[in-house]
């Protein structure tokens, strides 16, 4: 065996290794079966009964795995083509994404609505602090109105006994302009001067 070496041609070292490859295999299965004949002589019996047996139980073992293993491959493919059937009623992209955008829309109602209930109660604190200031305004009108009634009330009493008093002061002036009319008639007269 020789190899050729050409730093020109790269081909000639591809076909040179080939040939040798070759060469290496065909001597390696001339020994293998000079081996394999002097290799018999010394085989048992056992092997030689029972080999063909043996050999046809490992295949038999294998045809069964490989059985096995297609059903299972088979029945696999069908279970992946019963989920792409199911993927078919899947929701689309575009019902998802509009889902999506109504629930956004929704979540920002619901700020809008829990902002508004905030304001709303603060609004309904507010008006019952208002109520209160206005009960207690009342309370108080009402108390300025007992107190008005209740000076009214007095004021009347003064006015009745007053005018109680001015009648009896009349009457007694009536009484005495009586008594000085009646003194005057009980005088004698003057006399003019004249």
């Amino acid at each position: 065996m020789v190899l050729k070496r050409t730093d020109t041609d790269g081909q000639s070292d591809r076909g040179d290794m080939a040939t040798m490859m070759v060469e290496t295999a065909r001597s390696s299965i001339e020994s293998a079966s000079a081996k394999s004949k002097g290799d018999e002589d010394r085989m048992s019996v056992f092997w030689r009964v029972f080999g063909g047996t043996i050999l046809s139980i490992v295949a038999l073992a294998a045809l069964t795995l490989y059985t096995t293993i297609n059903s299972s491959i088979t029945e696999l493919r069908a279970e992946v083509s019963r989920l792409n059937e199911s993927k078919a009623d899947w929701a689309k992209k575009d019902d998802v994404q509009a889902v999506r955008t109504q629930v956004t829309t929704q979540a920002g109602y619901r700020a809008e609505i829990d902002s508004l209930k905030e304001r709303t109660t603060k609004y309904r604190a507010e008006l019952d602090d208002s109520k209160k200031e206005s009960r207690l305004a009342s309370d108080g009108i009402g108390k300025n109105q007992a107190a008005d009634l209740a000076r009214q009330e007095i004021r009347d009493a003064q006015m009745k006994k007053l005018d109680e008093t001015i009648k009896e002061l009349q009457k007694a002036l009536a009484e005495t302009r009586e008594k000085i009319a009646r003194v005057e008639g009980q005088q004698t007269p003057m006399k003019p001067k004249e």
